[in-house]
C-alpha cells in the first residue's frame, strides 16, 4: 500500500489516492498480520487471492451527518485500475466499488457493525471476456467490557461473499 489520504474535508468527505486495500466488506482492508485468525476466509482466498483486493485508484468516503445516538453511517465509492489477477485476469480497465456501512454502539461494552459492498469489473484472459460482480454482506458483534477489555471480550463476525460471472 502507498496512498495519500485527506480526512475531514468539508461535508464529512474523505479522499484517498494511490494503492490501497479496497473497502470490500470488513476484512479485505486489513493486513494479514492484523487478523485475529490465521488467514483470510476461504471465499476471499478463492475469489480475491492471497493478497485480497488491493488496487490503485481513488476512494471517496462520506460520513453521514446524521446518526448521533441512532448510529454512524458511511458510504464509499472507489474507482481503481483492475490489478487483481484472480478476479480480473489480465484486464487493467477500471473497476468500480460501492460500500455502505452502519455502526451502532449498543451499550458501554457492545458494538454492532453491518455493511454491504459491491464491486464490478471485467475478467479477461486468452479465452474469456466476461463482466463480473462481487457482492458482500458482513456483520460483526463485539462485546468488550471497558474495565476488562484487555483480558475479556467476544467478537462474532460473519458474512457472505458472492461472485457472479463465473467461468
Amino acid at each position: 500500500e502507498g496512498y495519500v489520504e485527506w480526512v475531514g474535508l468539508p461535508g464529512g468527505v474523505g479522499l484517498k489516492l494511490g494503492r490501497f486495500y479496497q473497502q470490500l466488506g470488513q476484512i479485505n482492508r486489513w493486513h494479514p498480520h492484523a487478523f485475529l485468525f490465521q488467514s483470510r476466509p476461504l471465499p476471499h482466498l478463492a475469489f480475491l487471492g492471497e493478497e485480497g483486493l488491493g488496487q490503485t485508484g481513488v476512494s471517496l468516503r462520506w460520513l453521514a451527518p446524521f446518526g448521533g445516538g441512532a448510529g454512524t453511517y458511511e458510504a464509499t465509492v472507489e474507482v481503481t485500475r483492475s490489478e487483481n489477477e484472480p478476479l480480473w485476469g489480465t484486464n487493467t480497465r477500471p473497476s468500480v466499488l460501492g460500500h455502505v456501512n452502519g455502526f451502532w454502539q449498543m451499550g458501554r461494552a457492545t458494538d454492532l457493525d453491518l455493511g454491504v459492498s459491491w464491486v464490478r469489473g471485467r475478467f479477461e484472459d486468452a479465452e474469456h471476456v466476461l463482466d463480473r460482480n462481487v457482492y458482500s454482506a458482513e456483520a460483526s458483534l463485539t462485546w468488550r467490557p471497558p474495565e476488562r477489555a484487555k483480558y475479556r471480550g467476544f467478537n462474532l463476525r460473519g458474512g457472505v461473499l458472492v461472485l457472479d460471472g463465473l467461468l
